[in-house]
């Protein structure tokens, strides 16, 4: 859980077998190509409350556990995501 510690970016050092991984509250303010693909376990995603403004629509592609996916209140118009074990996006804004 890395929640309201004013990051600016996703950290490089999660481990690759996490599940959960929890960065709402920070300053992320992009989600370059290729920033999960090492994540593939992870089940639950929160991105809450960041500055996201940039990503990519196949950004969350790699993740074939994804359940969860949080990106209320962030600045992203968000059309369309590559998502396919998702059962719940959560993009309010």
């Amino acid at each position: 859980m890395r929640n309201n510690l004013d990051l600016q970016e996703i950290p490089r050092d999660i481990p690759g077998e996490s599940t959960c991984d929890i960065l709402q509250g920070n300053c992320i303010s992009s989600l370059p190509d290729g920033v999960f693909k090492h994540l593939a376990q992870v089940s639950y995603l929160d991105l809450a409350h960041n500055q996201i403004t940039n990503m990519a629509t196949d950004n969350f592609a790699g993740l074939k556990c994804l359940v969860y996916l949080d990106l209320r209140d962030n600045l992203v118009l968000v059309s369309f995501l590559k998502v396919s074990s998702c059962t719940s996006v959560n993009v309010r804004y």
